[in-house]
């Protein structure tokens, strides 16, 4: 019954620290996606007053992008720039010294405008050197005319029965 009691005051005091260490709370980032070289501001909450706020890059040990210090209340503001990075989604980690509280916030990295984009043409009648090659060697252009042709005369014959069928409709009607 000792140890039981024993038990549970230690549970109730170490919940009480637990409750009392203050954690960072990141809530808002703004934008959340932009290009790598853009800066993104981040707000916080919950940091001990006047405490100091890093703020890492994808990790608890990844490259630090910015410090802040905490104003009485536990809040923090602070602006940081998204470094060279491939798109995807990574995270910025706000990291209070001292009792090592960690917020975490995604943030998506875009394409850059600049990002190089390779077009390639294909020209099935180019030759290796990428000339064009002479007319009579070109048989796309000869089944085009063929095709035409053939349209024409179809449109033709058409016609021409259209027409008859209409003539021989009106011959008896005028008897």
């Amino acid at each position: 019954m000792i140890a039981s009691a024993a038990a549970f005051v230690v549970l109730g005091v170490a919940s009480a620290a637990f409750a009392c260490s203050a954690l960072p709370s990141v809530v808002r980032i703004d934008p959340t996606s932009a290009q790598s070289g853009t800066t993104v501001r981040l707000a916080g909450s919950s940091v001990p007053a006047e405490g100091a706020v890093e703020i890492r890059w994808n990790g608890v040990t990844g490259p630090l992008l910015s410090t802040a210090v905490a104003d009485r209340l536990g809040n923090f503001t602070t602006a940081v720039e998204l470094p060279d990075a491939a798109p995807g989604v990574y995270s910025l980690l706000a990291v209070t010294e001292g009792n090592g509280g960690v917020a975490r916030v995604a943030v998506e990295v875009l394409p850059s405008v600049a990002d190089p984009v390779t077009i390639t043409a294909v020209n099935s009648w180019a030759s290796a050197d990428g000339a064009a090659p002479p007319v009579e060697q070109r048989g796309d252009v000869g089944m085009l005319v063929g095709v035409g042709v053939l349209s024409v005369g179809l449109i033709a014959l058409f016609s021409a029965a259209t027409v008859a069928a209409v003539g021989r409709r009106r011959a008896p009607a005028q008897r």
